[in-house]
């Protein structure tokens, strides 16, 4: 916020012409640093200047609160705890997206130019909290599952990466993600909408969907393709547009 020259100048001059009825030592220079920064409690002045919370309410709101469009103490007091929702929030983003469930997915995404959010939820005790196996992309909720289980066919040509999508939390999202991560081999990102997934894989009324991802590209066999190809799904975050973009195409 721009604090005007001549408002400071005439809050400083009212500040000093009732010096004579003060009983205590704060500058106006002081208080204001204190004032400017919403970072800092009116409790906090009051133990630093031997003053009371409400005597410090008194001299802000009579000598400062116009500075600051007047913000009223109990204004100034929400957006910092905003502030401070927002700062623990972010942090704990950074924690989560960090870790290695989600790390090269969110590397995959950005390179894509893709949106990442994280997607909150609260804990029983009400404390906000980021899940740990979701993200926003580009305003698709999508559910993120890392395996690291591998399954070979019998004569072992083909290796797959198996899955287990429980239905309700497939019903409940735009997409899922598919981290194949198997020892000592190519990690792949396979992006799927959740039609797809439902189409391929979801005409049972099992719990859970078993879903395998290929690991190798295999060369047709006898004329014998694979029913689906799923290689078209690898890294396909262009099926994730933005709600936005979709409306302009």
């Amino acid at each position: 916020m721009t604090l005007s020259s001549s408002r400071i100048h005439a809050a400083k001059a009212a500040w000093d012409r009732a010096r004579s009825r003060r009983q205590h030592r704060l500058s106006f220079g002081t208080l204001f640093r204190y004032f400017n920064d919403d970072q800092v409690r009116f409790s906090e002045i009051a133990e630093a200047s031997g003053l009371t919370i409400e005597r410090i309410g008194q001299i802000y709101k009579r000598y400062f609160q116009r500075l600051f469009g007047g913000r009223s103490g109990r204004e100034r007091y929400r957006l910092r705890k905003r502030r401070e929702i927002q700062s623990r929030a972010q942090q704990r983003e950074a924690e989560v997206f960090a870790q290695e469930h989600l790390r090269l997915v969110i590397e995959h995404a950005r390179a894509a130019l893709c949106k990442i959010e994280s997607v909150s939820t609260r804990d029983r005790q009400h404390v906000a909290m980021i899940k740990m196996k979701s993200l926003i992309v580009n305003d698709h909720l999508c559910s993120v599952l890392r395996t690291t289980r591998i399954r070979k066919t019998a004569e072992g040509r083909h290796i797959y990466a198996q899955f287990s999508v429980a239905r309700q939390i497939l019903q409940r999202v735009d997409a899922v993600i598919f981290h194949c991560a198997p020892s000592r081999m190519r990690h792949r990102v396979f992006v799927v909408p959740q039609a797809v997934i439902l189409r391929l894989f979801g005409m049972t009324g099992a719990r859970f969907l078993s879903v395998y991802f290929p690991l190798r590209k295999s060369p047709v066999h006898h004329n014998q393709r694979p029913r689906v190809d799923l290689w078209q799904y690898e890294d396909a975050w262009r099926l994730l547009k933005s709600k936005r973009q979709a409306r302009s195409t």
